[in-house]
Order: C-alpha cells, then structure tokens, then sequence
C-alpha cells in the first residue's frame, strides 16, 4: 500500500511510519507551461505524430478501447519495472492491473492519450497522459520503457510527443518523479519542466 505526504507534514509522516509505512524517498512535482507552438505539427489530439521513424526501431500508437490494449498496456509496464529507479520499492507489491486503474483515476482517462510502444508487435513501453480539464493541465501519469529500448532516445522523442499533445488539453503538463531517478530527472529538465512541490513517498507491504 504507498501513500505520500506533504514534506512538510512532519506529523502526517510520522503517523505513517507508527503504522508500519517505511519512506522510501522524495517525490518531486514538476510542470511545464504549454502554448499552440508547442501543439504545432502533430497529427491530431490524441495522435503522437511528427515522426516517421522512432528512435529505437519502434512503433508507438494510441490505445484502442476493450481487453487487447488493456492487456498490451499491462504488459509494457511489467516490462519497464525492469531495472526501473523510480520508486523501485513499489515493485510487485501491488497487481499490475490495481496499478492501471489507479492511473486511470487521475485526472479524466481517454484512452486515446495512453500510447502503446512496440517493437516487433511486442509491448517496451508506454505513455499514459490523462487531461484533467477542471484545472487547465494534462498530466503525464506515466512514461516507461523496458531496458531493451532505453538510451537510444525514444524518452526524448515521446516526451517531445506528449507536449505536443497535450498542448490541445490544457495549459501545463505535470508529472511526478522519483527524485532518486537521475535519468527521468534530466529528462524532464531538458524539456523545460521545474520543480513546484515536494511530496515524500512511503509504502507498507500487506
């Protein structure tokens, strides 16, 4: 079960380690402000366009409705916890399809905004954007991909992508990062997105 606090909320956090949580490292709140240039060029509003060819060899599509893509979304993210530095201790405490619907419930989920990545028709990765309309922003709930298609760029071109989407929705784009994820980190920093709060993550295995 992970639950996170304010970092400031000293007496939440120690509430939650009385009953058993153990801290497992900060989370850093990030956004970058969009505007029409950055929607300019891609294919449509949930399409990840731009790009004829992908880095790494790889298709990237949007997800279809109904238990074929559901299951190929479970699949790329088993697939990216491999190795995975953000919040590794979260690893195979909780089912992978109790995690798909916690991300389904941030924000409004179309499933046209979560992308599938393949390669050779099997599932490396994926990118789950939801809109959250009533505040103006999008939020990246997710990016992940496997090791076998890491350090050829593909996080920089989908990244590019998701901004370029999500430019339609709302007026930033917000994620959450564990800050011990140095690469994510870079990552998100490279493509304009600052720090605005600061939550800390804890986890308690039933």
């Amino acid at each position: 079960m992970p639950c996170v606090a304010g970092a400031g909320e000293v007496w939440a956090i120690a509430a939650y380690e009385a009953a058993g949580f153990v801290r497992i490292g900060p989370l850093d709140y990030m956004r970058r402000p969009l505007s029409a240039a950055d929607g300019a060029g891609h294919g449509g509003p949930c399409v990840p366009g731009g790009l004829d060819r992908w880095p790494g060899g790889v298709e990237v599509r949007p997800c279809e409705p109904g238990e074929r893509d559901e299951g190929l979304v479970a699949r790329a993210l088993e697939a990216s916890y491999e190795g995975t530095l953000d919040c590794p201790e979260l690893c195979g405490l909780r089912k992978t399809a109790d995690v798909m619907a916690s991300h389904r419930a941030t924000g409004r989920w179309e499933p046209c905004m979560w992308w599938l990545v393949l390669r050779e028709g099997e599932p490396v990765g994926c990118v789950l954007l939801n809109p959250c309309p009533e505040i103006g922003s999008v939020e990246l709930v997710y990016l992940g991909l496997s090791p076998s298609v890491r350090g050829v760029g593909l996080a920089d071109a989908l990244l590019r992508a998701a901004i370029s989407v999500s430019a339609e929705h709302g007026g930033e784009l917000t994620c959450a990062v564990d800050r011990r994820n140095d690469p994510a980190c870079r990552l998100y920093a490279r493509h304009g997105f600052r720090r605005f709060a600061e939550r800390v993550a804890l986890v308690r295995a039933l």
